[in-house]
């Protein structure tokens, strides 16, 4: 059976632009991706923080 190893990623907005996240312009083999809001307020703003849950075969860092 196949292991899964599951990271979560903080993410923070450091730009005065919203940004708007997709899964699919993450670098690294992931099985599966998921942002806990798909978007990112400016820097400063109570939305400029995010999650990136992050599902792949390998631990992270040999995931990237």
């Amino acid at each position: 059976s196949s292991h899964y190893y599951i990271s979560a990623v903080l993410l923070k907005n450091t730009t005065r632009q919203q940004i708007v996240l997709d899964p699919r312009d993450l670098l690294g083999e992931w099985k599966s991706a998921t942002f806990h809001f798909n978007r990112l307020g400016r820097a400063g703003s109570p939305t400029d923080t995010t999650v990136v849950y992050l599902i792949s075969l390998s631990p992270f860092e040999q995931s990237l």
